[in-house]
């Protein structure tokens, strides 16, 4: 069985659907799924267990034979104030189950974020680069810690067993976009925003200044399959990996690309000094763990996007964004799955 944390959210209910896909095995979902619509991520899927995160240990205690662990978990939104309850949910959580998955020789993969890089142009997963990063947000901060947890608990299992766990990884995502975000609200990624027209005028709206904004935009089934061709090659696998494309592309690539028009307003002032202007993939260690693997581009990527969502344009109507000047809480998104500093309504 593969339990997959955050499972009805974005990024995780694509990996439970590639998992089913690939006939690896029973599904256990872990997620909290209060009063959206997240729900229907998961409404065609075969799963066997749904976990209320406030049970996960004890479930693990009884569960300690499994086929991998996949964490997609944590408070998504890179907007929270709440930084007692990044910590908890982001940072703790994932280091005791790295320790568990240790301990038991569970395939352990879990996401970290492009956030932790925050303003700088060197975006690169080499551990020795972790301390020297300074994330712009709260939550980037968060997955910074998680990361730096990850790391020492790794040089504890080393000091006291004699070794380290065989197969882990971090997967530090980019900017996913894809089907499966309509429970986000204001935190869908631009891609999104611009492909299913929400507004039904071919219309977005934009940041002033963020014509000059780059980013790495990853396909989400891209993102999935990596996870699944891990666990499915039967090898050794660690380390913390960068899964972008390598290129970053602006935000005007995004809205040609997707057939809108863009209207332009003053950023937020809660977004000021802690938006990502510039993110891009450094891929040569992720290069060397998957050499043969390749990542859609943007164009490719918006073409399967346009294939995939004939049903669930539905879903994405105005009111699924969030009003503005309104910001999700701990409450609201806690262990929902984890994007990848999205353009909340750029």
């Amino acid at each position: 069985m593969y339990l997959v944390t955050g499972g009805a959210g974005f990024i995780g209910s694509n990996i439970v659907a590639d998992l089913e896909r690939r006939g690896m095995g029973p599904i256990a979902v872990c997620d909290r799924f209060g009063k959206d619509d997240r729900w229907r991520n998961l409404s065609g899927r075969a799963v066997e267990a749904v976990i209320d995160p406030s049970d996960l240990m004890d479930w693990l205690a009884n569960n300690v034979i499994l086929s991998g662990i996949i964490h997609m978990g944590a408070i998504s939104s890179t907007s929270e104030r709440d930084v007692d309850a990044l910590l908890s949910a982001n940072a703790r959580l994932t280091s005791n189950l790295f320790v568990f998955a240790g301990l038991h020789a569970i395939p352990f993969i879990y996401a970290s974020s492009a956030s932790v890089y925050g303003a700088s142009r060197r975006q690169t997963d080499a551990d020795e680069h972790l301390d020297g990063m300074e994330p712009l947000s709260a939550y980037g901060w968060s997955k910074k810690v998680a990361d730096q947890m990850v790391l020492a608990r790794l040089r504890d299992f080393r000091r006291t067993k004699g070794g380290e766990p065989e197969r882990w990884a971090g997967l530090r995502f980019f900017n996913v976009y894809g089907p499966g975000e309509a429970h986000k609200r204001g935190q869908q990624s631009y891609v999104t925003q611009c492909l299913l027209d929400p507004n039904g005028d071919k219309s977005v709206q934009r940041w002033k200044g963020s014509e000059r904004f780059v980013r790495d935009w990853v396909w989400v089934g891209d993102c999935a399959r990596v996870v699944c061709e891990l666990l499915q090659s039967g090898k050794p696998f660690s380390g913390i990996h960068n899964i972008g494309t390598g290129r970053a592309r602006s935000f005007d690539e995004v809205i040609g690309l997707c057939g809108v028009t863009a209207e332009t307003f003053h950023m937020p002032v809660h977004m000021c000094g802690q938006y990502q202007e510039f993110t891009q993939a450094e891929t040569l260690k992720f290069k060397r763990l998957m050499p043969h693997f390749k990542f859609a581009s943007l164009e490719e990527g918006v073409e399967l996007y346009r294939a995939s969502s004939s049903d669930l344009k539905a879903r994405f109507t105005s009111s699924t964004l969030m009003p503005a000047g309104k910001e999700s809480t701990a409450s609201d998104v806690l262990l929902g799955e984890d994007g990848t500093n999205p353009a909340p309504n750029v």
